[in-house]
């Protein structure tokens, strides 16, 4: 697997998994009933587009080949790490847990 992701590279797999996050998110919302927003879809492409940089540095840490797989995926971890400093400063600005 890992020989396979060495030829292809993670930016491509990322891409692919922030799609399917987009169409997740789009067939929850449709067997809900809600309407389907360009900000949610948005949305679900950040997030999505931040899920396979985040598995893939969490596994760098066992793997020197991952390693430099995640090293040579600047854009995926740029994005995700762009994402998740969001969502911290967010948590650190305004805690969820003193939420009306």
């Amino acid at each position: 697997m890992v020989e396979a992701l060495v030829s292809v590279g993670a930016d491509p797999v990322s891409i692919v998994v922030a799609a399917f996050c987009v169409m997740l998110r789009c067939l929850q919302l449709w067997t809900k009933g809600r309407d389907i927003t360009s900000e949610q879809c948005a949305s679900a492409l950040l997030n999505g587009a931040s899920v396979f940089p985040f598995i893939l540095m969490f596994c760098a840490a066992f793997s020197p080949k991952l390693l430099e797989i995640a090293g040579a995926a600047q854009l995926s971890l740029a994005l995700a790490g762009g994402v998740g400093l969001v969502f911290v400063l967010g948590e650190v600005l305004k805690p969820a847990s003193l939420k009306d």
